[in-house]
């Protein structure tokens, strides 16, 4: 199973939700048990998803498959560990933009990724990932919002980390935070047409300290 997409494509989405993706080292890799430490990269209605959540904030990138949607071999599922895709990333940082990069899914959770005359392997975690595409609306910003709301600040800055994966030249794309409809809930962020994310609103009796997000899915 495999997909290819140019470098600079690859890199700025994982770039986009790494700042999303837990960092929890404690948290065990159980069957059954949402693996969180890692980004979720599958295939969907010819789209790749991009996708990490630590239950407090959510990232989500879309890149368009194009002829590829159709090949058989593009319908793949895989969780990257958090410490790998970050070495993923440095490696994508010495091949050129416009080349074509190749990621590949073997037996055994072996993961590849392959540019000319290079190439690097990781290995998969192998576990449940949870379907976050059931919590991000279809339509961002839909409805009444509140008129203030209040956030953890350093949950806000991964957004920004996010903008950054975007940038062309020294233009960074804007940060759209969308208030929640009702009180207690998630918060839509958007950055251009194809990243999405959720940030949980802080608690009502504690400003500085954000509610758990999604138990009932994570």
């Amino acid at each position: 199973m495999n997909i290819t997409l140019p470098c600079k494509t690859l890199k700025t989405a994982l770039q986009s939700v790494l700042p999303h993706a837990s960092t929890d080292k404690l948290k065990p890799i159980l069957r059954g048990v949402p693996i969180l430490r890692g980004v979720h990269v599958y295939v969907h209605a010819g789209n790749v998803l991009f996708e990490a959540t630590d239950r407090h904030t959510l990232g989500m990138c879309k890149v368009e498959l194009g002829d590829q949607a159709a090949a058989d071999d593009a319908s793949f599922s895989v969780v990257l560990p958090l410490d790998d895709v970050k070495v993923v990333v440095k490696f994508l940082g010495t091949v050129p933009d416009q080349i074509n990069v190749t990621v590949s899914v073997g037996e055994d959770d072996k993961v590849t990724v392959t540019a000319p005359g290079c190439s690097m392997s990781l290995v998969a975690y192998n576990g449940t990932y949870p379907t976050l595409r059931s919590i991000v609306p279809v339509v961002p910003g839909s409805g009444e919002s509140l008129g203030v709301v209040s956030y953890d600040p350093q949950l806000l800055a991964r957004f920004s980390v996010s903008a950054r994966a975007f940038r062309e030249g020294k233009s960074v794309p804007c940060v759209t935070v969308i208030n929640p409809k009702r009180a207690g809930v998630s918060t839509q962020v958007t950055i251009g047409g194809d990243f999405l994310g959720l940030i949980m609103v802080a608690r009502d009796t504690e400003p500085t300290v954000a509610r758990e997000g999604w138990g009932s899915i994570l």
